[in-house]
């Protein structure tokens, strides 16, 4: 696997501006935050990356979010975009991972030196990184990057994931909470040494905090190799003193990490509640909905199954056909949230796992909610400013729906690269459906659903329908030894590190593997597809495709 550099840069909100007390109201709102990027000694002819990839980690929104860079000839770039609190941004340039932490409203300046940076790469271990820093908190950022590694030494990768997987609860957790004390000393003794302030001290200690946390709970799932168990209530207890809900915590990506982590557990535990349609539940939810229905529709189902006349219950027929998924998801999704509400004390962890409940609601079955249905579902969020930007997602998934969003960071000329690649990659197949599975050798997701993938394909044989694997982020020669050992055919393409951006933003991802679904005409009809593995859920995707009503 590909060696991984990772650089924090911690911009903090405001020069000399302390953290939030507990209880204090922490506005979170969408402002622009502006990153000034400039490779020293960059020269085109030999360095060939021409984009610099970002990755935001949303409060609550999704996973992560890409945003595109790019370098010019004299290896400046700057790029502009929306945040709603301090967090983490990935950077990846040139083969490299690297990360920074930006801050709403501000601009950061980072300037990497070429020579130094290619020299960084082939050290051993954590180093800080050769960075100069302009503009805001560049102090700060300062003190954070000769800290990082010093912090990432303590806890190798490697030996982490050794532990998860061969601790047993009670010995994990012990081994977690002792390497958070360590990093936590050598915090207390960076900080005495170098004189770096209270607010250094108190970002890094929720940062420090918020990253065991999430190991924690992420051990639930990790320890089995992805079969999920239960934890204890004495494993848990950590969270008496690493709570769900502190707003002081609002400076670190850590922090909405660890309350992902914590919804998903409590998730796999929660006990799902059947949910039977019946005609007066229908009417209701139509009329909440404000879905297009005829007068005469609401009429026949106002009336007694018994009394209705043939065309009527052909009527009512024609709308449980139409609405009886759609109200059962809603109806899932609402429980839920009732779920989380009442087991939960209330607080701005909880807000945050109540907005990305809604979120994943929006952006796995693409309904947009009426005003009412709406109200239904934020009705526990008590920060109103959640409840607003929850409201402006789903506006916003209304205008993608209807095509006039216009909601893009990437400028004219990155997306004609961008449409170029893809018209490149689908015109071989005009007239048929097209299945991308971005893939890479090193990742064991993307190649544990290899199999799965050639039974289907080799079930559609005679199907109009393409399987076509694109390899991403990965060494070409490595990946052309592993479509040899794996494929016997199919139709492949190597993805070089521009244009694995290019595809990247394209559609939206960050991570892989991803799965896509393309009509006969070439028009993206799913950008977040059904993984082989789902078996009949992406087989039936593919034949409505086939079929023409995957409209």
């Amino acid at each position: 696997m590909k060696k991984m550099i990772i650089i924090f840069l911690l911009i903090f909100i405001s020069a000399g501006q302390t953290l939030h007390s507990s209880g204090t109201h922490v506005p979170l709102s969408s402002r622009e935050v502006t990153i000034n990027i400039f490779f020293e000694g960059y020269n085109p002819k030999m360095n060939t990356f021409r984009f610099l990839k970002l990755i935001c980690f949303p409060l609550y929104n999704g996973v992560s979010t890409a945003v595109i860079c790019g370098i010019d000839s004299s290896g400046k770039g700057s790029v502009t975009f929306p945040l709603v609190i301090p967090q983490e941004i990935m950077l990846l340039a040139d083969g490299n991972f690297a990360m920074m932490y930006a801050s709403p409203g501000h601009t950061t300046n980072v300037c990497f030196d070429m020579a130094a940076f290619q020299a960084h790469k082939q050290l051993p271990v954590p180093t800080a990184f050769p960075l100069r820093f302009s503009g805001g908190f560049a102090r700060f950022n300062m003190h954070f990057n000769d800290l990082w590694p010093k912090l990432m030494a303590i806890i190798p990768s490697d030996n982490q994931k050794k532990m998860i997987d061969s601790l047993e609860q009670p010995a994990y957790k012990s081994y977690r909470l002792t390497v958070m004390q360590t990093m936590l000393d050598t915090l207390h003794e960076f900080n005495r040494k170098w004189n770096t302030g209270k607010d250094f001290h108190d970002a890094m200690l929720e940062y420090i905090h918020y990253w065991a946390a999430e190991d924690l709970v992420r051990y639930g799932w990790l320890h089995r190799q992805g079969k999920p168990e239960r934890l204890s209530e004495n494993y848990l207890d950590f969270l008496n003193e690493i709570p769900i809900n502190n707003s002081n915590a609002l400076v670190t990506g850590k922090y909405a990490a660890f309350l992902r982590e914590y919804l998903g557990m409590w998730q796999r535990q929660w006990r799902y509640i059947p949910v039977e349609l019946t005609d007066e539940q229908l009417y209701t939810f139509i009329e909440a909905d404000a879905s297009p229905v005829s007068e005469g529709e609401k009429l026949a189902l106002r009336i007694p199954a018994k009394k209705r006349s043939a065309g009527q219950e052909a009527m009512v027929s024609k709308l449980f056909s139409l609405y009886e998924v759609k109200y059962s998801n809603f109806r899932n999704n609402l429980n839920m949230l009732d779920s989380l509400a009442k087991q939960l004390p209330p607080g701005i962890g909880t807000d945050i796992m109540l907005a990305r409940i809604i979120s994943d609601y929006l952006n796995q079955f693409k309904q947009p909610l009426s005003l009412r249905n709406m109200q239904l579902m934020n009705c526990h969020i008590g920060n109103q400013d959640i409840c607003a930007l929850v409201k402006r997602d789903n506006e916003q998934l209304k205008h993608k729906l209807a095509g006039t969003s216009t909601d893009n960071n990437e400028h004219g000329e990155f997306k004609l690269h961008q449409e170029q690649l893809y018209r490149k990659l689908v015109a071989p197949y005009s007239g048929k459906v097209v299945y991308i599975d971005f893939w890479a050798p090193w990742c064991a997701p993307c190649v544990s659903e290899i199999p799965a993938s050639k039974a289907l394909a080799k079930k559609l044989k005679n199907k109009d329908v393409v399987f076509l694997y694109i390899g991403v982020e990965c060494d070409k020669n490595l990946w052309e030894a592993a479509v040899k050992k794996m494929f016997d055919s199919g139709a492949h393409y190597y993805a070089d590190k521009n244009e694995s951006i290019l595809l990247e933003a394209k559609f939206n991802f960050s991570g892989i593997p991803r799965y896509v679904l393309i009509d006969k005409t070439g028009k993206v009809k799913d950008e977040n597809a059904p993984s082989p593995g789902s078996g009949a859920e992406l087989q039936g995707e593919i034949l409505d495709l086939l079929e023409g009503s995957g409209n």
